[in-house]
């Protein structure tokens, strides 16, 4: 990815290199499988500090994707194959039980799980998360979406695919689409037509397969775009950012964490 300036490499302060790297794609996402797939490991990594196995808990596998629409960018390939969020299903995907996988759920022992997390307060470790996500999100994370994503859909060299990738959309599905944000428009439609319409009136799964096929390639230029300009920006990010970086990631090494 080459976050790092010349010879300032991502862990260049002895953190694992990869384990820096996974932050900076979950904190700093860019559109991309990679970028998705390495920020899902920190977030299912850190959903599972609340699970706890000594109280009967399930982890979660660390590349488990619960739903095609979990990432701050879709992952066209994978839309294409498995459907959006509305027929997507990890039970059938990866053969699981996600009842297994819910937190406090059934075979957890509560009792057990309160105690675990009061001595994690006790130790100053978050009971949730066991890690400062609110620092870094603060710090990091939400400057990255309140002022560079926004700043990126709003470049010109960006506007008119965005625009397309509306007008794309609405004619291949018939579905009111917004030009301003067609993705989060539409997805709405897919899951009013699909879900929240009397039944008699419902799409079935194999059109939302079909806008999930069409969905992906209306989006792919406009998503081309938005990566290409972020990759421009993000290494000086990542660099203004590096201490809180590598300490997220040496934490999350001392939790257990391995890339």
């Amino acid at each position: 990815m080459g976050s790092g300036g010349p010879g300032e490499g991502p862990g260049s302060a002895g953190v694992d290199p990869q384990v820096v790297e996974d932050v900076i794609e979950y904190f700093l996402p860019i559109p991309g499988a990679e970028s998705a797939g390495r920020g899902r490991r920190i977030g299912n990594f850190t959903s599972n500090l609340q699970v706890r196995e000594e109280c009967g808990g399930t982890p979660i596998p660390l590349d488990l994707v619960q739903s095609t629409n979990e990432s701050t960018y879709p992952e066209l390939d994978m839309i294409r194959e498995w459907g959006l969020p509305p027929i997507y299903s990890p039970a059938e995907r990866y053969g699981l039980d996600m009842e297994d996988y819910e937190v406090g759920g059934e075979g957890t022992d509560g009792a057990c799980l309160k105690r675990l997390w009061e001595e994690d307060r006790a130790k100053g470790i978050d009971s949730v998360s066991g890690v400062d996500f609110e620092g870094v999100v603060d710090k990091l994370a939400l400057p990255w979406q309140e002022d560079q994503e926004l700043t990126t859909r709003s470049d010109p060299r960006v506007q008119p695919l965005r625009v397309a990738m509306a007008q794309c959309l609405r004619e291949g599905s018939g579905l009111a689409v917004s030009d301003e944000d067609p993705s989060t428009s539409f997805l709405k439609g897919v899951d009013r037509a699909y879900i929240l319409v009397p039944e008699p009136e419902r799409v079935s799964a194999e059109t939302v397969m079909e806008w999930s096929v069409l969905y992906a390639d209306c989006g792919e230029p406009y998503y081309a775009k938005v990566k290409e300009l972020l990759e421009e920006v993000r290494p000086a990010w990542v660099e203004r950012n590096r201490e809180v970086i590598e300490n997220f990631a040496a934490k999350l090494v001392e939790l257990g964490y391995v890339p």
